[in-house]
């Protein structure tokens, strides 16, 4: 990468900020640093090393403005200190990077103004915006948005270490007739339920859920190639069939189906896997559904 070509862009952020990195979000490298001030790791190999994470930030700004192509703003934390963050994706050739532009705003007239605040509830507050940005409200899930990020760098890291992933796309079975016949309270009780049902059947260390649409969900399971992932959506199956849905004295019985998709050669993005977990999703639907495909 050229760094002299957006030296014009960097002296003016200089001017504004503490810290400026240029970031490529997809691999979580650090290409360049640019520091006005005194800050402690400011050259990390891993670019979430600063933020003592380590693994990629669940709200990851950089990975975000990449995606979407436009500059983002977000505040984070460390320490005792806190820190405005903003990130715009750059082109370099054929190449998009990431600039990160980062402030120190710990003692800014923003905070200073504020004799009486509490900062254990400011940086709880912090931690509640980033965390809105890739959840779903209702659920608890993760969300869209955290799919198109996440994924993708899930499906480059196995590929790197050689390593199986397995996506499960999941469908409650006739959900339209369970908000018909009661309501959409009963829906969304159902909806929530089933989560907590789905995360107590996986590695909460290493797979995760996040709602796709509805009362559809992708479940992602790391290191299982395709016959794990199947042995652990019919755990999942069985445990959402005979689980009890009862809301205000109304019992509700409730299946799901499941379509299973692996990486490999052919399957490669995350385009091409969810596409082909949705084509056994169908399959499972049209074989009679409460049943699990691959």
């Amino acid at each position: 990468m050229d760094i002299g070509s957006i030296d014009f862009q960097i002296n003016l952020l200089k001017k504004i900020f503490d810290l400026i990195r240029i970031v490529d979000p997809i691999n979580n490298k650090v290409i360049s640093v640019t520091c006005n001030k005194s800050i402690d790791k400011i050259h990390n190999k891993n670019c979430y090393n600063f933020w003592n994470h380590n693994q990629m930030c669940k709200n990851c700004i950089s990975l975000k403005a990449y995606n979407e192509k436009e500059t983002l703003i977000k505040f984070e934390h460390l320490g005792d200190k806190t820190y405005l963050v903003m990130a715009t994706p750059i082109v370099d050739d054929d190449s998009t990077y990431v600039v990160e532009s980062i402030k120190d705003i710990t003692d800014s007239k923003i905070i200073s103004d504020s004799q009486n605040i509490d900062l254990v509830l400011l940086y709880k507050g912090v931690e509640n915006i980033n965390k809105l940005a890739f959840t779903d409200e209702l659920t608890g899930a993760y969300n869209r948005r955290y799919i198109n990020e996440k994924l993708p760098k899930d499906i480059l890291k196995s590929q790197k270490n050689s390593t199986p992933l397995s996506l499960v796309m999941m469908d409650i079975d006739c959900f339209k007739n369970i908000n018909d016949n009661y309501n959409h309270a009963v829906g969304d009780y159902v909806l929530k339920e089933t989560i907590k049902i789905i995360s107590k059947n996986i590695r909460l260390n290493s797979d995760w859920i996040a709602r796709y649409g509805g009362e559809e969900f992708i479940i992602v399971f790391k290191n299982a190639n395709i016959d794990i992932a199947y042995m652990l959506a019919e755990r999942i199956r069985n445990a959402i069939q005979n689980y009890e849905f009862i809301y205000n004295n109304i019992k509700i019985q409730v299946t799901a189906s499941f379509g299973i998709s692996s990486i490999s050669k052919k399957i490669s993005t995350k385009d091409l896997l969810l596409n082909d977990a949705d084509k056994y999703l169908y399959h499972a639907k049209i074989n009679g559904r409460n049943r699990v495909e691959k």
